[in-house]
């Protein structure tokens, strides 16, 4: 699993780039990866394929033996979430960077990274691996949003149907004969295009409802498991945890201090 390599250890430090400046490059060391969160201001990231733009809501990967490489806009440098992770090894071979799926989302998780800061509780295990598993899934959105424009039409009725009837019990028989295809078929395509299976995909689906029911609800953890179409509460918790690095009441409790 992504999450084994982490060593525990994190921290969070706010930083703004310096008015029309290169930013030194700073090379990353052995046992550390280094992820920049965007939260506004503007500039640009120097990487190898070119400059990528820095605006509100990119993120920017570094593992061991890279250098981060950055200029800040002239008149509105960037202000950027620094998050430095222990790992034992580089999961990349080159800094990599993509787009959080919504600014807000960005700006929601950057309040719970403040908020686990602010309490001292960067040294709890869980709280680590929550906030990582939290960038791992976006980076794994957002590459499957690039892909989306290629994938085959049939794959596109099935994620319809996944984001429609996720949490009304479907199953990968159930979504293979709606959309008229075997299950060894469908799991192929879905291997092959999406690099995940059909049952992630619809767990993935319940799980992002669950968070969504926990930021905006008061509905009980074990209401939730129900509504998101899990009969074993146990499933639930244990989905929920492997997904996100965190309970279903940590993850609450977060969310709602940042929205007060």
């Amino acid at each position: 699993m992504f999450l084994d390599h982490l060593l525990g250890s994190l921290s969070v430090v706010d930083f703004t780039g310096p008015a029309g400046v290169d930013v030194p490059a700073r090379p990353i060391h052995q046992g550390h990866e280094e992820i920049a969160v965007v939260v506004g201001g503007r500039g640009r990231y120097h990487l190898a394929e070119g400059d990528i733009p820095a605006r509100p809501g990119m993120v920017f990967w570094y593992c061991a033996g890279q250098a981060v490489k950055a200029t800040a806009d002239r008149n509105q440098p960037f202000h950027v979430l620094v998050m430095f992770f222990g790992a034992r090894a580089p999961r990349f071979t080159d800094p990599t960077h993509f787009a959080w799926s919504s600014v807000q989302g960005c700006h929601d998780f950057v309040g719970q990274a403040h908020f686990f800061r602010d309490r001292d509780l960067l040294g709890d295990a869980e709280v680590v691996r929550g906030l990582y598993a939290h960038l791992e899934n976006q980076r794994r959105m957002s590459q499957e949003l690039a892909r989306a424009g290629s994938v085959p039409p049939v794959l596109s009725r099935a994620n319809a149907i996944i984001h429609r009837e996720a949490c009304r019990g479907l199953s990968v028989n159930a979504l293979a004969a709606a959309v008229r295809l075997s299950p060894s078929h469908l799991r192929k395509l879905f291997r092959e295009h999406l690099r995940v299976t059909p049952g992630q995909a619809i767990r993935d689906a319940r799980i992002t409802t669950a968070e969504h029911l926990l930021r905006t609800t008061t509905l009980s953890v074990k209401e939730i498991t129900a509504h998101c179409g899990y009969e074993d509460y146990r499933a639930f918790l244990d989905t929920f945890r492997e997904r996100t690095g965190q309970t279903p009441t940590v993850y609450r409790e977060a969310a709602s201090t940042d929205g007060r």
